[in-house]
């Protein structure tokens, strides 16, 4: 967890997302979209560069929720 509250996940090359810190080897990102949409903060991070990856990849759990049939309100889209 960040100093400021928010979970921190690492994106390693291979695309796998793992949370720090965390005893759980891999997070997928439908596990991912589970977090935040119970409410979390998140950050997201390249391994090698530590460049923020935070909003590419929640505007992918977004596309892949909405194409799995998901309910995904307006005024949630409109907070981001």
């Amino acid at each position: 967890m960040t100093a400021k509250g928010k979970r921190r996940f690492v994106k390693y090359r291979n695309r796998k997302l793992h949370e720090e810190g965390s005893e759980t080897s891999y997070v997928s990102m439908a596990d991912l979209g589970d977090v935040v949409a119970s409410g979390a903060e998140v950050v997201v991070v390249d391994d090698r560069t530590g460049e923020d990856l935070t909003v590419m990849t929640l505007a992918r759990i977004l596309y892949d929720r909405c194409r799995g049939g998901y309910p995904v309100k307006a005024g949630a889209i409109r907070e981001i």
